[in-house]
């Protein structure tokens, strides 16, 4: 599971960056100060990619987390963070971007049925 969600982090930071959106320097410093530092070496420590590739992950999804903080909702945040420090006792940014994600995709509004 957790590669499978470091492969769809991968893929969103490879969109995001290949986006041709500009970056306003003020708004990125601001987001930067909001996202919790999270100290991921435990999460890493014992996992089959390797510390390195690992934290190299981690770090990808922390650089995601400071670009769309502002777009997701507070509740949300505060939601994830506590779930991951009550129930996992793991701090990742890759699991932290998944809960926001889901989420996010709860809240999408449904197709319309197929006739």
């Amino acid at each position: 599971m957790r590669l499978l969600v470091a492969a769809m982090i991968a893929a969103l930071v490879a969109g995001y960056a290949s986006a041709k959106t500009p970056h306003r320097p003020s708004s990125k410093g601001a987001a930067t100060a909001s996202v919790p530092n999270l100290d991921t070496k435990k999460a890493c420590k014992d996992t089959s990619l390797g510390t390195d590739a690992c934290l190299a992950q981690e770090d990808a999804a922390r650089q995601m987390l400071i670009e769309k903080w502002s777009s997701f909702p507070a509740r949300d945040k505060s939601s994830c963070y506590n779930e991951m420090r009550t129930v996992d006792l793991t701090l990742s940014y890759i699991d932290y971007v998944d809960c926001l994600l889901m989420f996010q995709h709860a809240r999408a509004p449904l197709p319309p049925p197929k006739q």
